[in-house]
């Protein structure tokens, strides 16, 4: 390579000591590049470079340094070939990186001049490129390459030279593009991408330091959410004389400018802390790095709107692309072969997954799902209480406090299976926790037993609790007082002045007698509604009431057309005694074909839910809906939920006969005085009196019913002060349990007169005494030969059954041990048959 005159190589005349041939020199070698036929190879472009180098290092005064550097940088913009430019800058940063130990004091502020100029060069030449993402990422391979000045792993790169450029890097791009108005927007990913990962390798912590507060900080504080003044201020301190970069705020993009177009900033921080995070997660991160990457990335997704979210979604992306590499270290782990660095590299990586996870767990709104999955139910008031207290809905909290009160549940629960003498006071205390707590009991009710006694198969690695099926048994009970409690909790809202709760407020607590959750009720409630809303917008029925074509006939028509599809309808004589009828998550689920009253509890429940007006109507011999019409002066309509026949559901009281065919069928000649709305509380009475019909007329009810069905008959009739014959006469049918005492006494006592009030009293305080009577045996030395819970087969009358406790004396009637045939004087061996008898009964 020489000069167009013949002479001494072109790079001698670069380094000349006089000025003149200097200046000539350069003039030379920007018309020698700017000819695209003269292109050097790279052995040729070092020697060339080692020139101007020293050209620079001759040029002494301030004036002509600036000149000089000025017109060197232009030479990349002279170069018509975007490759070959990129080639030239390459040798420029490879000899910069190799003299700069040798650069003295005096001469460090001109070189960094230099390396100014030159860096805002390359941003022109990338913009005339429009941001080509070949050159873009050709530019990052020179700066990051062995050499490079951004390059993580070449011990030789200068600290100061790699934080020079952090200085000035989005200063000069903020320039670069005010020179350039109509430019592309700028592909900020791929320009940052080897600073963050400088960030995430570097072994000096000056370095770190540098490139987070000269770079990272003040271009996510520029890209931050504009905060008002009464808005907290962000934990990290910004200085008020902070470049803002508006050029490059204003057009920046991630990586395809041509693409994406302008991307708003808040979209641009995002995906700069999401590459981020991913940097800091992998492997070859250095520790101390990590911890300060993630502690900036996690700050500064805090200080705007939204934060929670948007970091959640960086882990949802982050941390799956992780585990796939996760399982594969692990299997490769697991060899006998495997030498010191594997083993170190799997703990590194493995460090950085659990990194990932304990980030993920700090992070409030990925607790959101679990919190609504885990936790389907929940006292209204106290829950309400919760989120005041914790600001933004901090749902890590939230579970948190949930998680504590279901281990203080446990804990209790585990007295109450253990320890008869402080059982009751143990179990009122869960009680207490009402529906914060039903979630867990609801689980623990279905813990795992032995499969002897399982109905469902339970995968052989579950551990099986302590005292599994007594814990199932107790836990079942609490939840069933639980429930009982909250339905009287509704039902004490008839004796409030804030008025009495709803038609289906009323009647869908009636399946908590059976431990069913009113809240399930109420979700099957919303999902038929959904249901019946998508079936009549399918049919052209109008459901809007602002609609101009909205019918109020047409649509309660449509109402009991789409139960009567979905199988909700009147029954057979046979199946109106059955008892479960009565008890709505029957009704909705198994006993669609179900009593009136039913009916007309769903048909209210989805027509309240679709904007109508329903009430219950107390007819004789059925139950009715009354439909009120938005018009003020038009006349209500009567809804026949299990009419048969579609000119039978729906009549008006205009017309002269407002319920077709009615009349004939009850022989009511004033039925116009019982077409009016009634309360709830007739409603319930009238499904308490209906319970207690079938108990009478059907033999054959379920055994698990009863019980329930009576407290309930009890309950009802207590609320509504029923006289005392009728009262006794109910409470002699069931015999209160501890466990019902506490919802009775807590309450249902304090909103009865005073005469049920005080009857209700003696049979608590004679079922509490009843249970403080029973005698606790303490163990002997001595025991019965066998245990209690075990199981046997009778040889003599082939039955099977198991021991479930032990008596002083047998307790047997004189009957069954005739009929036993036990009648041999042999008292231990009749202390065992009596056990085994009671349990045989059971069975």
């Amino acid at each position: 390579m020489t000069s167009s005159t013949s002479g001494p190589p072109l790079g001698k005349f670069l380094a000349s000591t006089d000025k003149k041939i200097r200046d000539k020199a350069i003039k030379n070698l920007s018309v020698f590049l700017s000819d695209t036929q003269n292109e050097l190879p790279e052995s040729d472009m070092d020697k060339l470079w080692k020139g101007i180098f020293y050209c620079f290092w001759m040029s002494d005064k301030p004036l002509v340094q600036q000149a000089l550097a000025t017109e060197l940088a232009e030479l990349i913009l002279t170069i018509a070939s975007t490759n070959t430019s990129l080639a030239f800058l390459r040798s420029f940063w490879e000899t910069t990186v190799r003299e700069w130990n040798g650069i003295d004091r005096l001469r460090l502020d001109k070189y960094y001049m230099l390396i100014r100029r030159f860096v805002n060069a390359t941003f022109r030449l990338l913009i005339r490129a429009k941001w080509n993402n070949g050159s873009c990422q050709e530019y990052n391979r020179i700066l990051t390459a062995e050499g490079g000045p951004l390059c993580p792993d070449d011990p030789r790169v200068p600290t100061s030279l790699a934080s020079h450029i952090a200085d000035i890097y989005m200063e000069e791009l903020e320039k670069a593009l005010g020179s350039t108005p109509d430019a592309l927007p700028v592909p900020l990913g791929i320009l940052l991408d080897p600073f963050i990962v400088l960030a995430a390798r570097t072994r000096t912590k000056v370095a770190y330091n540098r490139l987070q507060s000269a770079l990272l900080e003040p271009l996510l504080d520029a890209l931050s959410f504009e905060r008002s003044e009464d808005e907290p201020k962000a934990k990290r301190i910004r200085l008020s004389d902070a470049p803002s970069y508006p050029r490059l705020v204003a057009g920046a993009c991630l990586e395809d400018p041509e693409q994406e177009g302008r991307v708003e900033k808040t979209a641009l921080k995002k995906h700069l802390l999401r590459r981020m995070f991913e940097v800091a997660s992998q492997p070859e991160t250095k520790d101390s790095n990590r911890r300060k990457m993630y502690a900036l990335w996690k700050e500064s997704y805090e200080e705007d709107p939204g934060a929670d979210r948007a970091r959640a979604q960086v882990l949802s992306t982050g941390l799956p692309e992780l585990l796939p590499q996760l399982e594969k270290t692990v299997m490769e782990f697991g060899r006998d072969n495997v030498n010191f660095t594997a083993r170190l590299r799997f703990t590194m990586f493995f460090l950085v997954v659990l990194t990932c996870f304990r980030e993920a767990a700090s992070l409030p709104l990925l607790w959101k799902p679990h919190y609504h999955i885990r936790y389907e139910h929940s006292d209204e008031k106290r829950e309400r209480a919760r989120r005041n207290a914790l600001q933004d809905d901090n749902w890590q909290l939230l579970y948190s406090e949930r998680r504590r009160l279901d281990c203080k549940a446990m804990r209790l629960l585990d007295e109450v299976v253990s320890n008869r003498v402080t059982r009751q006071a143990r179990a009122e205390l869960v009680v207490e926790l009402a529906m914060d707590v039903w979630d867990a009991l609801e689980l623990e009710s279905e813990c795992p037993v032995p499969s002897p006694f399982s109905d469902t198969e339970f995968e052989s690695s579950v551990r099986i609790p302590d005292h599994a099926i007594t814990r199932r048994f107790w836990a079942k009970s609490l939840l069933d007082t639980i429930s009982r409690g909250h339905a009287v909790s509704i039902w004490r809202r008839f004796w409030e002045h804030s008025g009495g709760p709803s038609f289906e407020e009323t009647m869908s607590p009636i399946s908590c007698f059976l431990g069913c959750s009113e809240q399930r009720i109420t979700a099957q409630l919303d999902d038929l509604s959904n249901r019946c809303r998508n079936d009549l917008e399918t049919k052209g029925i109008v459901v809007d009431s602002g609609d101009p074509g909205y019918d109020l006939a047409s649509l309660c028509r449509g109402i009991w057309s789409f139960m009567r599809e979905d199988g909700f309808t009147a029954p057979s004589k046979q199946e109106c005694q059955d008892i479960l009828n009565n008890f709505p998550h029957a009704s909705l689920t198994t006993k669609k074909r179900t009593i009136p009253i039913s009916l007309t509890h769903i048909y209210a429940a989805i027509g309240t839910r679709l904007g109508i007006d329903v009430s219950p109507v107390n007819f004789p011999g059925t139950v009715l809906a009354h439909v009120l019409p938005r018009e003020p002066g038009s006349e209500p309509l009567i809804v026949n939920a299990s009419a048969s026949q579609p000119q039978q559901a729906v009549g008006n009281l205009s017309i002269a006969d407002p319920v077709p065919a009615w009349n004939a069928m009850h022989g009511y000649s004033n039925i116009r005085e019982f077409l009016v709305p009634c309360s709830g509380q007739l409603m319930l009475l009238r499904a308490s009196n209906n319970i207690l019909s079938s108990l009478m007329s059907v033999a054959d009810v379920p055994r698990y019913v009863v019980r329930p069905a009576v407290l309930f008959a009890v309950t009802t009739h207590l609320l509504f002060q029923a006289d005392e014959r009728t009262l006794r006469r109910l409470m002699s049918e069931v015999k209160l349990q501890p466990l019902d005492c506490i919802f009775m006494h807590k309450e249902l006592a304090p909103c009865l007169v005073e005469r049920c009030g005080a009857l209700l009293k003696a049979h608590i305080d004679y079922a509490l005494e009843e249970e403080a009577t029973h005698e606790i045996n303490q163990r002997t030395p001595n025991g019965p030969k066998y245990f209690v819970g075990m199981g046997f087969y009778h040889l003599l009358y082939d039955y099977l059954g198991f021991i479930w406790g032990w008596t002083q004396t047998c307790v047997a009637t004189e009957e069954w041990i005739v009929h036993m045939k036990m009648t041999a004087p042999n008292d231990m061996l009749r202390k065992k048959i009596s056990g085994q008898r009671a349990l045989h009964e059971y069975m």
